[in-house]
């Protein structure tokens, strides 16, 4: 009896340790993960480049719509050098926005890209930008197409 006695008390230590050691074990394995998850934050952030500003709050459709209304000629335009000038690193979107907004139906009408009214009041919102930087020789157009596309806004709603 006094054998048995013993061995289940050495049992019950060495499972006591086992269990201390394995908590400590998870403490530690827990403070790693931690100071991991730190370090990569820490990475990301000095990695990441911060989020580009272009100049005069322009976005590739509103400088798009601004270059239609100012000369409405594709081959009239550097678009490398006009994205550069407002930040972008080259024109290749700039020249497809650009020819999708020389069709009128697409700049204005009725068509997909503006099948909701969030995406009427954001061209309209890009019409207003080109329109404040337009001579005033070439407002008139872009002024009326926005009345229209305004008109079937409120139509709509």
């Amino acid at each position: 009896m006094n054998q048995l006695a013993k061995s289940i008390e050495s049992t019950k230590e060495k499972k006591s340790n086992s269990n201390q050691r394995s908590t400590e074990e998870k403490i530690e394995t827990n403070k790693a993960i931690e100071e991991l998850n730190e370090t990569e934050k820490k990475i990301k952030t000095e990695t990441e480049s911060p989020k580009v500003k272009y100049k005069d709050g322009v976005t590739i459709d509103r400088l798009a719509l601004y270059l239609y209304f100012t000369n409405d000629k594709v081959y009239n335009h550097n678009f490398d050098e006009v994205a550069r000038d407002y930040g972008y690193k080259n024109g290749e979107k700039l020249k497809k926005t650009f020819s999708v907004f020389t069709n009128a139906i697409r700049r204005f009408g009725k068509c997909i890209e503006l099948e909701s009214n969030t995406k009427k009041l954001n061209r309209i919102e890009e019409y207003n930008w080109a329109i404040e930087r337009l001579p005033e020789d070439k407002k008139q157009k872009a002024t009326d197409e926005m009345k229209i596309l305004e008109s079937r806004l409120t139509m709509e709603e």
